[in-house]
């Protein structure tokens, strides 16, 4: 039986601010070399997000592990149910990035719930006009999360730097 996936413009939010037991978590690492994600849909996200930021002339965004985690956490929050799906303890995580990475002087963040791919995460971004703005804004870091929850939903955070 075929299930799919309608990404409804209110399931998915911007924000910004000048396996499958129980859950997956699942971060992108970042060695000195290159990039070692953890999953697929991981490096989708990333490779879909920085062609999409080419066709419009901008860099790529550099994957950073310090925003990764704080990305994969709010993505474990929302499908263990800590907080609802939403941008709650935004400022938090800024906070956090901020510490971790002293010269960031911007963040963002997508968060998306639902479907199963890498391009059905980023297609419904790039659609939204705010979360379009996130993916081509000045920002020059990126940090990707993802978690399943138990009934097999995934849970979505992209979160952005400039510094």
């Amino acid at each position: 039986m075929k299930t799919s996936f309608l990404l409804v413009p209110f399931l998915v939010f911007p924000f910004t601010f000048p396996v499958l037991p129980e859950t997956r978590n699942t971060v992108a690492s970042v060695s000195a070399d290159r990039i070692l994600p953890a999953d697929p849909i991981v490096t989708d996200i990333l490779t879909l997000t920085n062609k999409a930021r080419a066709k419009k002339g901008l860099s790529a965004l550099v994957m950073k592990d310090g925003l990764n985690r704080i990305a994969a956490g709010h993505s474990q929050n929302m499908a263990t149910g800590k907080v609802p799906f939403s941008h709650d303890g935004f400022k938090e995580r800024y906070s956090l990035a901020k510490k971790e990475y002293a010269g960031l002087n911007g963040f963002a963040e997508n968060v998306s719930f639902g479907p199963s791919t890498g391009r059905e995460v980023v297609d419904g971004w790039m659609g939204s006009k705010h979360h379009k703005e996130n993916i081509l804004g000045d920002y020059t870091s990126i940090g990707i999360g993802v978690a399943t929850d138990k009934n097999g939903r995934n849970y979505y955070t992209q979160v952005f730097g400039k510094e």
